[in-house]
């Protein structure tokens, strides 16, 4: 199974929705297995940091994140963020800062959604014992980062997002940009 985190757009949800179901029956699973959290910007409201959420809002996904896992015992979450978003797009936030806040969503699903797992089964064990034909509450995830691109002329295409190269890339541009602004300020 999977847990899902993406935007509601219903321009882009059923898409999301239908392509992650056919990759879990693929798999042996059946449609039941896809467990869906949706919020106008997706994965951008888990990063703290980002202009369309807000440290209480992420706090209320992790959370639902949390009880999903250890309600489903689904140890794989995938996050997904999309451009252009609308949610994105009231705060003019760029696709570069958006799969940025994605990255970041990853991040705090990592740090956090374990300990509030283990938060849930310790306040109440009797409603965690045995749950989901007996496979165990996962305490490690695997989180995945998506990102749906619609390039505006009819070309989409969801990229997988592979956070250790992405911070390469996007750190060596945030360097080089303030190295340009040094030498232009000199």
């Amino acid at each position: 199974g999977v847990i899902v985190f993406c935007c509601g757009d219903c321009l882009r949800f059923g898409e999301i929705y239908e392509y992650q179901v056919g990759l879990v029956i693929k798999d042996g699973g059946t449609r039941d297995m896809v467990h869906v959290h949706t919020g106008n910007g997706g994965g951008l409201l888990l990063a703290e940091q980002c202009p369309v959420s807000s440290p209480e809002m992420s706090e209320m996904f992790l959370r639902q994140i949390a009880s999903s896992v250890a309600l489903k015992g689904i140890p794989l979450v995938i996050v997904y963020g999309h451009f252009p978003c609308g949610a994105a797009g009231l705060d003019d936030i760029s696709a570069r800062a958006e799969i940025q806040a994605v990255v970041e969503a990853k991040q705090a699903i990592h740090t956090r959604v374990p300990n509030m797992v283990r938060q849930l089964v310790e306040a109440k064990p009797e409603k965690f014992v045995g749950r989901v034909l007996g496979v165990d509450i996962p305490l490690s995830l695997q989180v995945v980062v998506k990102v749906h691109l619609d390039y505006g002329d009819g070309g989409m295409f969801t990229y997988r997002v592979d956070e250790r190269q992405w911070r390469r890339e996007f750190n060596s541009t945030i360097a080089l940009s303030a190295e340009m602004a040094n030498q232009v300020s000199v």
